[in-house]
């Protein structure tokens, strides 16, 4: 098996080319995202677990506020992850709608692809938790539970592509899979 150092690597250095291609093949791709800047060139300090996937979730959220132009069931999206790992999602097309959770506690292993009949016209994905417990709090309107399941949609198939692995090297880094490569 490869090592964990080279995985990151590769995926930085994925990215980044991917960023230098779509900085070059077309002005107005650059501008829809907002950014000529790749995600990979963003994150200022690469020795700090916590910057590096806040600047993850930010292109993540990124990608939610483009698909919430074209997709009613979204409104007003907002994705953030404080210090502690707990990730915050809201989005108010259908009322004040709130999912919390503990990123730490969703399983890689229990990751699936939402199709664009599940995800009302838009594909997604998403990923339970360790032994299916249910320890996300969902509000909507005030009217609370805990599910098993976090689950977003995006714009297109392509968005999708394109975050899912930056979110799954967020949840790795945050269970510690890295943790000999931060100062921490």
């Amino acid at each position: 098996m490869k090592s964990p150092l080279f995985f990151v690597f590769s995926l930085i250095l994925i990215l980044s080319s991917c960023a230098k291609e779509q900085d070059t093949s077309s002005a107005s791709s650059s501008e829809a995202s907002g950014s000529s800047q790749g995600f990979s060139q963003t994150i200022e300090n690469v020795n700090d677990k916590g910057s590096a996937i806040a600047e993850a979730i930010k292109e993540v959220e990124r990608a939610l506020k483009q698909a919430s132009k074209s997709n009613d069931a979204m409104k007003n999206v907002q994705l953030s992850i404080s210090d502690d790992y707990m990730l915050v999602y809201e989005n108010s097309a259908n009322g004040k709608e709130r999912v919390e959770l503990d990123i730490r506690q969703l399983d890689k292993a229990k990751v699936r692809l939402v199709d664009e009949g599940e995800g009302n016209g838009f594909p997604g994905f998403a990923f339970g938790t360790f032994d299916g417990a249910n320890s996300i709090k969902y509000s909507l309107n005030g009217e609370r539970k805990e599910i098993n399941e976090f689950k977003l949609v995006f714009q297109n198939r392509e968005a999708v592509g394109r975050v899912i692995p930056i979110f799954i090297q967020s949840m790795s880094i945050a269970q510690g899979e890295y943790d000999q490569y931060y100062n921490e």
